[in-house]
């Protein structure tokens, strides 16, 4: 017969689908299947070759490679199916919102030899999909016609989604095989309560109690373990032995407050050794009192080390930007370090110079520049360079100050100090000249002759002298200087490439066209023009829009004066791309305090400098933004299921009222980038924060932590469980200077509503973990937390419930001795707070110091855990 298998283009409403009576089959010619039905082969259940449903004519439905619709007594066949040398194992993703049912593998016919049988739970949906399985003995081999017969209650039982037959040893205990932890050997309960095992899943399990799996086949080399835990209270730890109960241990896996009992999230640990062979495996369990938590499957598997290349690579330096003074007060050199010796680093042929980019705080007094922190900062400035560096090639870069007195600073650099610390070989100071020694691409601020290491700015006095800022000038201010050592950009477009517009100095781009990419050539750009050429103050109509499919180039010798969006609309923007080491500056856009009263009659989000809304697949990297007229940059309520959108390698250098420095969200990531900020860096929302480096003057926090609680949709966690995570980032200064609600590096404001998610919580946080967090800065005044229920909101339960804090280090005392908070409310308590190794300028921050009111300021928290 023809392929008469059913498809649709929804759930309801089948195209081509065949009414089929009892005993009657029918069948897909061979030739129309794509699958191949295999060993070991991830099998669309949608793909089958032959169905039967003798009680209704609209069942057993194939729909985007999944089976719906399934009634009792049905069945699918899967014709000439290559089990190879033989299975042993079958698996199949099912999911139902009824009672479930169970399903019958057979051979030869839909009423030929069981050869396994597996029981379909109710898992809460028909879309939500659990894997359950059977072992096959004994192994059945070679070519057969494989049939999977459903059975179940009335109505609709369940879906499924793909399934496998595998090969794996007798009682699946070995490398690469999910494991049911249920499936324990043996097992004991100090408090005589026994731990319980249904249907593959282990609870009841509470402190000192353990579980044992005999014989456990790790292979050849196993190095890491996932499991699936689940819990609605604080949780509690899995210490992993090998041989015994007192063997050695192979790891500890925390499982956190996750938001419920079914609420299973994966959890791993790299082993402290391989481990190969034939061993016995010993889970432990350890927490709080009461029961902590739930397990699901584990499986054990070899993790290849990362391979990094170790050849030297390149070192790319972009000509002065024409058209462009560059910084007043210092001037920077680079070479490759295998290119520097004693007898030649004077050689000026040795040397490349990036060009000096500089940006500056409006001094204070200046007229109709009232929305300037220059009451703070005036007369602050920021000196910058940008070039292109690949992995594993040492440089030294100089940094010379200028001899000319300008009013700040000048001549010889007495000392120097590089921030992170961690990120470069070497900073030393010779013959006045600052030199920078480093082998990778990383954002560096180098602070010269102690203007911010050494002094107490822009604060001078906490007490008395409350608005006196005697350092908001040239003379006595901080000029910073940050070497931008970016990687390199392999796919830089080139003038004339097809399918690229080049932009020429002096020329309005264009708003669309045949291009592809939009290339802004070497010099300087402005988008404020009037018709007849001449520069003009900015309208909100200059605010350049960006079109889906797209992409904005700018070299690192070019500069873009105006501002970057799509209008701020709500439909998606698609595939744009804004990349390359120039800038885009802001500094001849006014403030809306500047601005007309009304004059953009509440859409301030228009003068952000570079935004899209409701991002698909969109990337920001490389660029500088300095001077924003408000916000910075911002990728900004993106779908949680859409295509992800990143921002990597950019760096922000704010100096106005409201600079927040911007951020992701939904499924969005933050990677690789720099914040100067004197409002909030950063909304955590998204999917990550990596390996950024944020410094502070004036106002606002690096981490503000706003959105917790209301940035997934509102099936979390029932249908998106991944985690969002800030890591590996450096707060070098965590300065201000209001002394009211000073707040913290990690810090709220305020904290609403937020959402309600699948289980009827609100409120809660367990997908959101702090860790690699160093705050290095010697005299900072944010202190670490600044978590505080807003007085004014009503939550009616937990508050940020389950946050994970890990690998923390707040390394210097609070320069005026201020406490850092953690402060819920009466009817809002936060719980199951984890805190694992986190120091507070050298002390360990565990329950005497959070109890301690000399040294935390704390109110309704509970149930914390330390580690």
């Amino acid at each position: 017969m023809e392929n008469l298998k059913q498809h649709s283009w929804g759930l309801n409403y089948p195209i081509g689908k065949i009414i089929v009576t009892a005993l009657s089959l029918i069948a897909c010619s061979s030739q129309a299947m794509s699958a191949e039905f295999k060993l070991d082969a991830h099998i669309p259940s949608g793909d089958f070759t032959a169905e039967i449903a003798p009680e209704n004519p609209d069942s057993v439905r194939s729909e985007k490679g999944q089976i719906t619709y399934i009634n009792k007594e049905t069945w699918v066949a899967y014709k000439d199916f290559d089990l190879g040398t033989g299975a042993t194992y079958f698996y199949i993703e099912a999911g139902s919102k009824s009672d479930g049912g169970s399903i019958e593998v057979r051979t030869q016919s839909p009423n030929g030899p069981i050869i396994g049988s597996v029981k379909i739970p109710n898992t809460g949906d028909f879309y939500a999909y659990k894997r359950c399985g059977t072992e096959i003995s004994p192994a059945i081999k070679g070519v057969q016609d494989i049939y999977i017969k459903f059975l179940g209650g009335e109505g609709y039982i369940f879906n499924t989604r793909v399934f496998a037959f595998q090969s794996i040893a007798p009682g699946l205990k070995q490398l690469g095989s999910p494991f049911p932890s249920g499936r324990f050997d043996e097992e004991l309960a100090p408090n005589s309560q026994p731990i319980t095992a249904k249907d593959g899943l282990i609870g009841a399990i509470t402190h000192g109690s353990w579980v044992a799996y005999k014989s456990f086949d790790f292979g050849k080399e196993a190095n890491f373990i996932s499991i699936e835990g689940a819990s609605p209270v604080a949780g509690g730890s899995i210490e992993l032995r090998l041989d015994s109960l007192n063997g050695k241990l192979l790891g500890t896996i925390d499982i956190p407050h996750t938001g419920g009992w079914e609420h299973f999230r994966p959890f791993t640990a790299d082993f402290t050794m391989p481990v190969t062979g034939v061993h016995h495996l010993y889970l432990r369990f350890t927490g709080p009192k009461g029961d902590l938590f739930r397990t699901k499957d584990f499986f054990m598997s070899h993790k290849e080390a990362p391979r990094v290349s170790r050849s030297e690579g390149n070192l790319h330096v972009y000509p002065p930007v024409p058209g462009l003074s560059p910084s007043p007060y210092y001037s920077f050199a680079v070479q490759k370090v295998s290119h520097l010796a004693d007898a030649n680093k004077d050689n000026p042929n040795n040397w490349l110079n990036p060009f000096a980019w500089f940006t500056q705080c409006v001094d204070k007094g200046t007229q109709g520049k009232t929305a300037y922190y220059s009451g703070f900062i005036g007369g602050w400035s920021h000196t910058y360079c940008n070039f292109e560096l690949d992995p594993n090639t040492p440089i030294v870069v100089k940094i010379t100050r200028s001899n000319i007195d300008t009013g700040a600073p000048f001549g010889p650099i007495k000392s120097a100090t590089a921030r992170p610390a961690h990120k470069v070989k070497k900073c030393e100071v010779i013959n006045g000249e600052v030199y920078v020694t480093m082998t990778e691409p990383g954002l560096i601020a180098v602070d010269i002759d102690g203007q911010m290491d050494s002094r107490n700015v822009p604060r001078v006095d906490p007490s008395g002298s409350s608005w006196y800022f005697p350092n908001a000038n040239k003379k006595d201010g901080c000029h910073g200087v940050t070497i931008f050592a970016n990687p390199v950009i392999r796919d830089k477009p080139k003038p004339g490439d097809p399918d690229v517009y080049a932009v020429e100095p002096g020329n309005l781009p264009p708003r669309d066209g045949k291009w592809k990419t939009l290339y802004f050539k070497p010099g300087v750009h402005k988008l404020s023009v009037s018709p007849d050429g001449s520069e003009r103050l900015w309208q909100p109509g200059d605010q350049f829009l960006l079109n889906n499919d797209r992409n904005y180039y700018i070299p690192g010798d070019a500069i873009v004066y105006g501002n970057f969006g799509d209008g701020n609309g709500d439909e998606a923007s698609r595939n744009i791309r804004v990349f390359g080491h120039g800038t885009i500056s802001g500094s001849k856009i006014p403030h809306f305090q500047d601005l007309p009263l009304g004059y953009l009659a509440g859409e301030n989000k228009k003068l952000r400098i570079l935004a899209i809304t409701n991002p698909v697949n969109c990337i920001f990297e490389g660029i500088t933004v300095a001077d924003p007229p408000e916000h910075g940059v911002y990728l900004e309520y993106a779908s949680d299921t859409a295509a992800p959108s990143y921002m990597k390698w950019v760096k922000n250098i704010n100096w106005r009222v409201n600079n927040d420095g911007g951020g992701v969200s939904g499924n969005g990531y933050i990677e690789d980038c720099f914040f100067r900020h004197q409002d909030d860096a950063l909304y955590i929302r998204g999917m990550a924060i990596r390996r950024c480096v944020f410094w502070s003057d004036v106002n606002g926090t690096a981490l503000r932590c706003s959105f917790l609680t209301n940035d997934r949709g509102p099936d979390y966690p029932a249908t998106a469980p991944q985690d969002l995570i800030v890591e590996d980032c450096d707060i070098i200064y965590a300065r201000g200077v209001f002394l009211f609600g000073s707040g913290g590096v990690i810090d709220t404001p305020e904290a609403g509503l937020g959402k309600i998610y699948a289980d009827g919580a609100r409120n809660t946080a367990q997908h959101v973990i702090f860790r690699n967090i160093r705050v290095s800065d010697p005299k900072p005044v944010r202190t670490l937390f600044g978590l505080n229920a807003s007085p004014g909101s009503t939550i009616p339960t937990d508050l940020w419930a389950g946050i994970r804090f890990e690998n923390i280090d707040y390394q210097h005392p609070q320069t005026w001795g201020w406490k850092p908070g953690i402060k819920g409310k009466n009817g809002a308590r936060i719980r199951y707070l984890t805190f694992k190794n986190v120091t507070i300028a050298g002390e360990r921050l565990d329950a005497p110091y959070l109890n301690d009111p000399t040294k935390f300021d704390t109110s309704f928290v509970s149930d914390s855990i330390f580690k």
